[in-house]
């Protein structure tokens, strides 16, 4: 991760804009370590209060009506990886639909890294307008918390 001040003490936000200005204040105020990747793009190492870790994305979207919305998500195993795993990929997909119908707080999803290779995220989508404080930071706690025991399913901690 790169620092969040630059040599002359300011804070380190390449890409100003009301997206960005918001999630590095409000990193800053919690005293998370994050990098400002792109305009539409942030991550940071998000430290469980057992020292464990778990990488968060920030990544700025729009709505269909024009609404900036953060989408808040933690990678949890890519899906090759469960295409060679020995559980019944069926029920898995099925219990990952499920889940997204009784969570109320995160989902599941799965986005592409590249060509060939997906990633199963938990994510929570925010709306940057009226995202305040606490709503990001159990965002951040919610999906991190939940990639990390899914992991923990597969015996992967690759992020």
């Amino acid at each position: 991760m790169t620092s969040n001040v630059d040599d002359a003490g300011n804070a380190n936000n390449p890409y100003p804009n009301p997206f960005t200005n918001k999630v590095v204040a409000y990193c800053e105020e919690i005293g998370w370590n994050f990098e400002v990747r792109s305009e539409t793009s942030m991550k940071m190492l998000f430290v469980e209060d057992d020292d464990r870790s778990q990488l968060v994305f920030f990544n700025r979207q729009q709505t269909g009506n024009g609404q900036e919305v953060v989408c808040v998500s933690s990678p949890v195993v890519r899906l090759s990886t469960i295409q060679e795993s020995d559980i019944d990929q069926k029920a898995f997909f099925n219990e990952l639909l499920e889940l997204n119908a009784r969570s109320s707080n995160y989902r599941w999803a799965f986005t592409r890294m590249n060509e060939e290779e997906e990633l199963l995220i938990a994510c929570v989508d925010l709306l940057l307008d009226t995202m305040d404080l606490k709503e990001m930071a159990m965002a951040v706690s919610a999906v991190s918390t939940v990639a990390d025991r899914m992991e923990n399913r597969f015996g992967v901690d690759e992020f």
